[in-house]
């Protein structure tokens, strides 16, 4: 696949998912529709990483995209409101990340994949942009608590970080191919300084400021939110462990009188 082409098809699919996450805005039905397309997705990568294990294949859910397949599931089939904010934002962020690497840089979004697992990843992020703006504004007016969930999540994320860079999470694995090790340990600023010495003082100033940057994403993001719904009913059809339950309860009580 060329140049040309792989771009064409990313602002494609860009533009048709988040065409259909605006459509979702607000509708009775989006967390349902975001729920079963999260949790397919959530199963379709952990069924390829098992098999990647199975094969003996050094590939493990390591970066951030990774992660946020797996979060997002996690955090739907639980069905804990607030939690849905940080899964909105991380999933949007993990794609629009990605189709800027992938229109800045095609080539190195493509070196050494063949053209399935192109396309694939291209399909998967715009699923994870979809599921992100239905999550952010299609859904609920969420609460301060969110931001705390949020913080907490991303201290959670450097934690793993540092785990895996440290060998005692996936012990081994290069750290040179994961970009999430690069963000904490600060080489991916040889990308844009090449010529720049890594030291602890440089990777304690790039994790300090990516966080920062992180949090004042989310801070914009969740007054975005505020904002959207200030004045309009939200209008959800709730889904996950948490509302079932809930509701399980309230018709047992129910019963019970």
């Amino acid at each position: 696949m060329d140049h040309t082409t792989y771009r064409l098809i990313i602002v494609g699919i860009f533009s048709i998912l988040s065409f259909l996450s605006l459509v979702l805005l607000r509708k009775k039905a989006a967390l349902l529709i975001v729920f079963f397309v999260a949790v397919a997705l959530g199963i379709y990568r952990g069924v390829q990483f098992a098999g990647y294990a199975m094969a003996g294949d050094s590939v493990y859910p390591i970066e951030l995209s990774h992660i946020a397949y797996f979060t997002q599931a996690a955090i739907l089939l639980s069905g804990i409101p607030q939690l849905q904010f940080f899964a909105g934002f991380f999933s949007f962020c993990c794609a629009v990340g990605y189709f800027v690497g992938a229109m800045a840089s095609p080539a190195s979004m493509m070196s050494g994949l063949d053209d399935f697992t192109i396309v694939q990843g291209m399909v998967i992020h715009g699923l994870l942009l979809f599921c992100g703006i239905v999550m952010l504004f299609g859904i609920r007016r969420y609460k301060k608590r969110a931001l705390f969930y949020t913080v907490l999540s991303f201290v959670l994320l450097y934690l793993f970080a540092y785990l895996v860079k440290n060998d005692i999470l996936y012990p081994g694995v290069p750290k040179d191919s994961y970009v999430v090790l690069k963000m904490f340990d600060g080489s991916l600023l040889n990308y844009l300084f090449p010529e720049m010495t890594l030291t602890p003082m440089v990777e304690t100033m790039t994790t300090v400021g990516l966080l920062l940057i992180a949090f004042l994403l989310s801070l914009g993001l969740y007054f975005a939110n505020q904002k959207f719904f200030k004045g309009k009913e939200e209008n959800i059809l709730e889904c996950g462990i948490y509302p079932w339950l809930k509701k399980y309860s309230a018709d047992e009580d129910e019963i019970r009188r």
